[in-house]
């Protein structure tokens, strides 16, 4: 899902979960959205992955879209040329962060 339908999505809608995906290493981090029909979304910005350098930063583009709650979750290395390969099983949420302040 592209940024900026991320962005209208989450105006318009209310009934999705936001993840807060971070890799192996804990150095990058991606969002992904999960609508009402389970179906998942990785949000892109120009054809490639949004990526945060932390999950704060991650946080902090969240709630100024007016989304105050999103899972952290942390995927496992699949592979050892590329960390981030694979997806991962919903039981793997380590926490629910709510972001408002």
């Amino acid at each position: 899902m592209d940024f900026n339908k991320f962005k209208i999505f989450a105006k318009h809608n209310d009934n999705f979960e936001v993840r807060v995906i971070s890799n192996a290493s804990g150095s990058l981090c991606q969002l992904e959205v999960e609508d009402v029909e389970g179906q998942r979304h990785r949000v892109m910005r120009k054809g490639a992955p949004l990526l945060f350098r932390a999950a704060e930063e991650a946080y902090a583009q969240l709630r100024h879209l007016g989304i105050h709650h999103a899972y952290l979750v942390h995927q496992e290395a699949r592979d050892e040329d590329n960390p981030c390969v694979g997806s991962y099983p919903r039981h793997q949420f380590v926490s629910r962060m709510p972001l408002a302040t």
